[in-house]
């Protein structure tokens, strides 16, 4: 969901490793233009003591932002070093990720400095523009393109500096801005740099975490400059087992944002209150029977249509990579993401007479995010509260068709997250603990005698509840029983060498016959 403008580590810019082969070019113009006049152009450092990477030497990574335009600008400067043949084919070539419905790209720079002598080589170098959707196959489309550019004629002991900008911003996020770099990367860096030039009334906040920044303010009548240094920076290393939402290079975070209470006011007014169709929500208060004397059985049926009817499929173009699209929309294609599912739901319980709200969550930092300086551009999926008579019910919306009471179903385990409600803060999710594990197994043996034989029966049953029950369901409705039963049959030889098939296995929902 959120907006990245490349500001990850260096060597994700320099060393992609090829397009992809579901990369195809698209029309595109990419313009050739002079540095814009705020920006500061720094000294490569000489870094002789940093160490390469893969044949490259990294000399300076330098970030600035431009707040005091009419839309944001943003400027990367790149400087490094080719110290072998092995950092040819990487040095030679970079990449950058931009959305064309709402950023412009501009080259502004490709020098290259050989025996002591610097050269434009701007004019020379081969630029594609790729549609990669590189989440394609999760169904996740968000239209974003890359730009690879390649520079000729590359040797070792070249030094090489590329600038380029990307203007403009998501429309959704309006005046707020929210950015979070790394501070160190998985190789060595000679300089790295972050400028932000902005009015002096922008309410920004900046603050550095894990890393030895230095950092200087000054203001020049309406506006204010920030500089962020570090140098050199020495490569960090993940250790294996490192949990996911752990980031041991450290953390640059900017915000405009005063509070929680802001943001979840910014995304309350993204989300319909009810279903902007009426016709549309008589129809399904009708097939759903959704009905105010009957909560828990309008959230059951109304959890059952979204989960099971609607499929799960991104189009997160523009703004919809925050705004979900109207529920009509969603039920008339009968698709949507977490956004447009989690916002059918809540349209949906409000014909029951049922308050519920959408909940912004992270699925990797989790917990973490309370730690985190207020920003909309945090979260990654979207989920329900629902404020039942007896306590707040969670439900995931993007998730397959879930059976059984509501009190029973795999909890919604993130952590933290953001209500959209003028004014709410982060809450607590509730971690609730199954009251049945999520694969019970029973196994039964009758021993009997056969005249001067012994003959033993083996009988498993095993019972697959909440997340565990839903392969297993999908197994028995894509597979023959007698296939199901090789299966078995083969696992089992593996601690018994005599046993056979007495019968098939069957599949049967709990509490049903069978």
């Amino acid at each position: 969901m959120s907006r990245v403008l490349s500001f990850l580590a260096a060597i994700a810019l320099l060393a992609a490793s090829g397009v992809g082969d579901c990369a195809i070019a698209v029309d595109a113009d990419v313009a050739r233009a002079p540095l814009p006049g705020w920006v500061v152009r720094y000294a490569l450092p000489e870094a002789r003591n940093v160490r390469s990477s893969s044949g490259v030497r990294y000399l300076l990574i330098d970030d600035q932002t431009n707040l005091a335009s009419t839309v944001p600008v943003y400027v990367r400067t790149m400087g490094y070093e080719v110290v072998s043949e092995r950092g040819l084919t990487e040095a030679g070539r970079f990449t950058l990720s931009y959305q064309p419905l709402y950023e412009t790209v501009q080259l502004h720079a490709v020098d290259v400095q050989r025996d002591g002598a610097w050269k434009d080589r701007l004019a020379e170098v081969d630029v594609e523009v790729l549609r990669r959707e590189s989440d394609l196959e999760t169904s996740i489309l968000d239209g974003r393109l890359t730009l690879h550019v390649t520079v000729p004629d590359l040797r070792v002991g070249d030094r090489v500096v590329y600038r380029y900008s990307v203007r403009g911003g998501n429309p959704v996020f309006g005046r707020y801005h929210f950015t979070r770099y790394g501070g160190s990367y998985g190789v060595a860096v000679g300089e790295r740099r972050v400028r932000y030039l902005f009015p002096a009334a922008l309410p920004l906040r900046w603050r550095v975490i894990g890393q030895p920044y230095r950092q200087h303010e000054t203001r020049a009548g309406d506006l204010r400059t920030l500089s962020m240094v570090a140098g050199p920076v020495p490569r960090t290393l993940e250790q294996p087992d490192t949990p996911g939402w752990y980031d041991p290079t450290g953390t640059i975070e900017v915000t405009t944002a005063r509070d929680w209470a802001e943001v979840a006011t910014w995304g309350a007014r993204l989300y319909p209150a009810q279903m902007d169709d009426r016709g549309l929500a008589s129809e399904l208060t009708r097939n759903l029977r959704l009905d105010r004397r009957d909560p828990a059985g309008s959230l059951e049926r109304a959890v059952a249509f979204v989960q099971g009817d609607v499929r799960y499929m991104a189009v997160g173009l523009g703004a919809n990579s925050h705004v979900p699209y109207p529920p009509s929309i969603t039920v008339r294609r009968r698709f949507g993401d977490c956004k447009d599912k989690s916002a059918l739901l809540v349209a949906l319980l409000a014909e029951a007479g049922i308050e519920s709200e959408p909940v912004l969550v992270n699925t990797v930092a989790r917990g973490t995010v309370r730690d985190w300086f207020p920003s909309a551009a945090v979260f990654d999926h979207v989920v329900v509260r629902v404020h039942m008579p007896d306590g707040d019910t969670w439900v995931d919306a993007t998730r397959d068709r879930e059976r059984g009471p509501l009190t029973e179903r795999e909890p919604v385990e993130f952590g933290v997250g953001l209500p959209l409600r003028a004014g709410s803060g982060l809450v607590e999710i509730p971690a609730l603990v199954p009251a049945d594990p999520l694969i019970d197994v029973q196994q039964r043996i009758r021993i009997e005698r056969a005249g001067a034989r012994w003959n033993g029966f083996f009988g498993v049953v095993t019972t697959y509840r909440q997340s565990a029950a839903v392969p297993i369901r999908q197994q028995f409705q894509e597979e023959d029983e007698s296939e199901i039963g090789d299966q078995y049959l083969a696992y089992m030889h593996g601690f018994y060498d005599g046993i056979r098939a007495n019968a098939l296995p069957r599949g049967a929902e709990e509490g049903s016959d069978g």
